[in-house]
């Protein structure tokens, strides 16, 4: 399988960065990666922390996009763009895929166990599970 059109979820996260790392590795210039990001406060309300300014929130993910999350990229010479949408960033990324008809959904995952693998703040075990596209998992190394 080719893989030319790429949708990689990006959080700033180690997980996230070796997944636009792996992007970028394998990759070439006639190729095409969108960098998802998903901003959602649900787990503000779940936590009962009083919502914070997600104005704000919006500002530092748009300039983390367009900068450190998606460097290495542009450092390759990769074709990429970015998106960030208000929903659970799994849903973003599925949203997003389906949007441009991606080859495969680029997610990494650690290698976590017990709670932290159940809080999964990414979402990445709803991709693999709800995707309709391929879904490439990047490890931890």
């Amino acid at each position: 399988m080719e893989l030319h059109r790429i949708a990689v979820l990006v959080d700033g996260s180690p997980e996230s960065q070796r997944a636009v790392a792996w992007c970028a590795d394998h990759l070439g210039p006639t190729d095409e990666v969108v960098a998802v990001a998903g901003l959602s406060n649900v787990g503000e309300l779940v936590l009962a922390v009083p919502p914070s300014n997600l104005r704000m929130w919006r500002k530092d993910i748009r300039r983390s996009l367009h900068g450190p999350w998606t460097k290495r990229l542009a450092d390759r010479g990769i074709p990429h763009r970015e998106r960030l949408l208000e929903m659970a960033p799994w849903r973003a990324l599925q949203k997003v895929g389906d949007e441009i008809d991606a080859d495969a959904l680029v997610v990494g995952v650690s290698n976590h166990h017990g709670l932290t693998a159940l809080l999964d703040p990414r979402g990445a075990s709803h991709v693999l599970h709800k995707a309709h596209r391929p879904v490439l998992v990047v490890p931890s190394p």
